[in-house]
């Protein structure tokens, strides 16, 4: 298996929905409609596996906060980049959520699904705080059990005006991770087990710890539904990820720093088509637009072409993996 040290172009897309959801309270979004506002259906999002900041959600949306940045980066991809809008999430706008309809931290936490738990310690009072949320794309919706894996592409996360203390920490976990080397790193995984009924979840803490000869273990242990290892499914991602590169490749013109490509599929299927896989690129809050011949950062291409590498050597047995 040949590993990709350098390289890449990038491009990028995004639709924009009209939403329509029931609700008491409604709130105007600057993206020129209506978002459903909170209510009781407002909560923790259950199923995030990576990221620093709690998300919520209710109604096919998450609500995540507000990143300018971000939230301009999504129009500029749905405006000058349509051929990406099947590798990432929709863009809902922005929502005001009055502080009284957010959840509380008590109801927040009380899941009884144990990887949300030890994910979302929620901090009440920042919670209570925030009022302006990015709404988005809920992609796990049209699953009945979704596993996911978050993997955090490129060499480098910080921007260019991150402080110096920022800008250390971001470095430091690059070089001590993949992404120094392979483009990526795994920043959480959750995998549904079939037999047993439950969730496994791997934290970003063991993802960043884990070293290159070990990556293929991972991906083996997400494909894998408790009965055995879904060959079929992990082929079906290899030529969406080979779409989703040549996409890049065609018009790449940004840094696109702590992006994200997700790789979800329903884990009560087996079949790629039933199982609704998918793959999709999110996180735009780290990205700048290229202007003239500035040149490009082709991190996020490394990684792609080395979660392919990794990848297409597991499409067949015999796969070895330890549970």
């Amino acid at each position: 298996m040949q590993l990709h040290q350098q390289q890449h172009q990038h491009q990028h897309q995004q639709q924009q929905h009209t939403a329509q959801h029931g609700g008491s309270s409604k709130y105007e979004c600057d993206a020129g409609y209506e978002i459903a506002a909170a209510g009781p259906g407002l909560r923790t999002f259950p199923f995030q596996v990576g990221g620093h900041s709690n998300l919520l959600s209710r109604s096919g949306m998450v609500f995540k906060p507000l990143n300018r940045r971000e939230l301009d980066m999504y129009r500029h991809l749905a405006e000058a980049k349509p051929a990406f809008a099947q590798f990432t999430c929709a863009c809902f706008g922005r929502s005001d959520l009055p502080p009284h309809e957010l959840p509380a931290a008590a109801a927040a936490t009380a899941s009884d699904i144990r990887w949300s738990k030890q994910q979302h310690t929620v901090d009440a009072e920042k919670q209570q705080q925030r009022s302006s949320y990015l709404v988005i794309q809920d992609l796990t919706a049209p699953y009945e059990h979704p596993s996911i894996m978050d993997l955090k592409v490129g060499v480098r996360q910080h921007l260019d005006d991150a402080t110096p203390e920022k800008k250390a920490s971001q470095m430091l976990k690059c070089e001590a991770s993949t992404s120094s080397t392979l483009g990526f790193r795994l920043c959480g995984m959750l995998t549904y087990d079939r037999v047993v009924q439950k969730y496994h979840f791997v934290d970003k803490y063991v993802g960043r710890r884990a070293r290159p000869e070990e990556l293929h273990s991972f991906f083996l242990k997400f494909f894998h539904n408790g009965e055995r290892v879904l060959y079929d499914m992990i082929a079906h991602f290899v030529a969406k990820l080979e779409r989703l590169l040549e996409c890049l490749a065609a018009d790449y013109h940004y840094r696109m720093y702590s992006s994200s490509v997700l790789l979800l599929y329903d884990g009560a299927a087996d079949d790629p088509a039933a199982a609704k896989a998918d793959i999709r690129v999110v996180d735009f809050a780290h990205t700048y637009i290229i202007e003239g011949s500035e040149p490009s950062d082709d991190g996020v291409l490394l990684g792609i072409r080395n979660v392919i590498a990794i990848l297409r050597p597991l499409t067949h047995p015999p796969c070895t993996i330890t549970l």
